[in-house]
């Protein structure tokens, strides 16, 4: 999904995804883990550092693709709660879409759509309503 994003898109050529879950081997697990690969790292990362109004800086977006109906995992839960203060942003999407729009929110208004471990599909809802995503 990664690449269709970026496939059309030269101006996202930063982001790049990481090898976390999926259908692995043993011996290919392995040697993602010993090359340090671990649960609940989301799935995309964009590096593009963002200085906000009043000057704080945001040192990148996360994306977590995710089926409609699915949620985060208690480890990708975990890695944000853990990340978050550090002013990095984090986005919940479903599309290809919804990923370059997202990467277009981070880039203009430094925000995400995931704002801890209470989010869920009515909070995003009423997020969008009041035009925070």
């Amino acid at each position: 999904m990664v690449r269709g994003v970026l496939r059309n898109r030269p101006e996202f050529k930063e982001i790049y995804s990481t090898p976390n879950g999926g259908k692995r081997s043993l011996v290919t697990a392995s040697i993602l883990k010993a090359e340090g690969a671990r649960a609940g790292v989301w799935d995309c990362f964009d590096p593009f550092p963002i200085i906000i109004e009043g000057g704080a800086m945001l040192p990148g977006l996360y994306l977590e693709f995710k089926t409609p109906g699915e949620f985060l995992t208690d480890k990708q839960i975990e890695f944000g709660e853990a990340l978050r203060p550090r002013n990095y942003v984090f986005s919940i999407v479903h599309t290809p879409a919804e990923a370059v729009e997202a990467v277009e929110m981070y880039t203009k208004k430094g925000v995400g759509n995931w704002q801890g471990e209470k989010t869920r599909p009515e909070w995003l809802a009423a997020m969008k309503q009041r035009g925070q995503i």
